[in-house]
Order: structure tokens, then sequence, then C-alpha cells
């Protein structure tokens, strides 16, 4: 019992954050000005151009693309999780150790860009690192005078990361396979013509759902000015899509990135524990053709487009 304890302990000192208190899971940019520059604080830009980032940032942040190392591909599956060996290699590089309060920053000029910077929340959390948080906004909510300008300073020292995986974050296709069985909703958060089949995108083999899943389009958790809605306006936008808010549930979508903000809503927001994002989504599951998929619209014409 003792060296149970002790374990424990030692491990919660290991991941106390260094800046203190953590700071809640969405911060404005009030919080930004006051904090992105102090000892034990790291703000993640997760936005995709190097060149914007050496013109103007938010002061102290480091540059983290998004599709630089965050996600890979797996099994000819494409988005999935990282090993936590290559997740420690990458977060190590920042800068960043189990104490740091880190604040993770996409552009914040679509849904797309919260939604990818909620996977990147998600994958800290999923590696067991609770000292995260997420600007609200994004990049674009951030006031312009407050920018740095010009050539970025010198870069964070590396740290040491260790990841601790909690593999109970991650839903699997045999999850997903036994969701209904389990009384476990199923929450498509991709546009509603990819959830009827009427649009099809290049990483998903074939047009529709997974049978018995609803659809919560993650542009819907984000107002017109790019923050995201407030818990009790979630709660009424879940009501009318039909999902209850307290219920176990799986969100999706593509390759697991839409699927990351509507968990980051469910679980983080509104305070339901019991929500896992199914890592491989439709990208996944469409590729086995032994799998069943609805397709409401069935036309054979469906566009075949670019999407996430």
């Amino acid at each position: 019992m003792f060296r149970k304890s002790f374990a424990v302990a030692a491990f919660v000192a290991l991941c106390s954050p260094a800046f203190g208190a953590p700071a809640p899971a969405l911060v404005d940019s009030a919080w930004i000005e006051a904090n992105s520059c102090k000892t034990g604080v790291a703000v993640v830009d997760i936005r995709a151009s190097k060149p914007a980032f050496r013109v103007s940032r938010i002061p102290c942040s480091v540059h983290a693309p998004f599709r630089e190392g965050w996600r890979v591909t797996a099994n000819g599956v494409p988005g999935m999780l990282p090993t936590a060996v290559d997740l420690e290699k990458l977060i190590g590089g920042l800068g960043i150790d189990n104490k740091t309060q880190v604040v993770v920053v996409s552009a914040g000029e679509t849904s797309v860009d919260l939604s990818s910077a909620a996977r990147v929340y998600w994958t800290f959390k999923a590696m067991g690192h609770d000292a995260v948080s997420l600007l609200n906004g994004g990049f674009a909510g951030f006031p312009a005078g407050k920018l740095q300008k010009g050539k970025p300073g010198d870069p964070r020292p590396a740290a040491t990361f260790k990841a601790h995986p909690r593999p109970e974050m991650v839903a699997t296709a045999a999850d997903v396979e036994g969701a209904a069985g389990a009384g476990i909703l199923l929450v498509d958060n991709r546009a509603t013509d990819l959830y009827l089949g009427i649009n099809q995108v290049a990483s998903v083999a074939r047009r529709g759902t997974i049978p018995g899943a609803g659809n919560l389009p993650r542009n819907w958790l984000v107002d017109r000015a790019g923050m995201l809605h407030t818990p009790e306006d979630l709660k009424a936008i879940f009501a009318v899509a039909g999902i209850s808010t307290g219920s176990p549930m799986i969100t999706f979508d593509n390759t697991g990135t839409m699927g990351a903000l509507g968990w980051f809503a469910a679980h983080e927001l509104l305070g339901n524990g019991n929500v896992r994002l199914y890592d491989g989504s439709m990208a996944e599951w469409a590729k086995d053709p032994s799998r069943p998929v609805e397709d409401r619209a069935k036309l054979p014409g469906a566009e075949l487009g670019a999407g996430e």
C-alpha cells in the first residue's frame, strides 16, 4: 500500500505544473497576454505557415505546425495518433516537460482550425498531460497590437517529456462495433453532406456514416466570431442535434480532427467524463469492406473532394 501511494504521489508531483494551478481548458486573450512569457508556460502555435510565424506571433510562443508530427499514417490510415516515443521527442523538442502549462493556438480563422487545436489538446491529454488549454478564437482573436513582430527569439531549450498514455481515451474500431450493445452514442462531427453520403472526401473509401450514428457538425460548435459556444449554448445545440450530453459517447469524423472538437465540447466543456475519440474515424472504418456504412443519399455521381 505504501509503495502504491508513494508511486501515485510521485506521478502527481512529476506532472504538477511548474506554473502553478492548471489553467482552465479554454483561455482567452487576456490570459495569454498575462502569462505567455512566464516560466513554466508554453504557447504552442500550430499554424501551417512558417513565414507567417516569423512575421508575427504571440509573444514567447513556439511554432509546431499541425501537419508536422502531430499525426501519422499507420496501417494505411491517415491522421492517427503517433507513438508515445515519437510524441515524447516532438513535445520535448518544443521545450515542454511534464510540468509545463501548455496553451494550443490555431489560426482561428475557421472551425477546422479550432478542430486542429482540439486534436493537439486531446493528444496531450491522451499522453497523460493535464496542464493544457486552448486559446478560444485562436491567433485571429488575439489583439494585433499585442503581437510580437520580426525575427523570433532563440528557441526554447529542449526538455524531457515523459508520456503516460491513457488508452481509455482512444476508441478503436472494436469499441465502435460494440457501441450500440453497450449503450454508447456514436457522434459524427462532419458536415451533414458527408454524414448523409451526398459528398465524400478522398481520405474515406465509401460515402456515408457508421450505422446508428447521430450528426453534430463541428461548425455548430463554433460561433461566427470563431469562438466556441458557451456551455449553456452547447447544451441547446446538442439537444437540437438529438444527442444527450450526459450519455456515454464516441465522437468521430474523417480522420479524427473534427471529432476532437466534438470530444472537447462534450468532455471538457460540458463535463461528460465518458466520451472517447475514435482515432481512425471514417478513414479506418470505411477502408474495411466488411464494416457496414450507412449511405442515405445513394448518389452515384457524388463529388469526391479533399478534406480532413
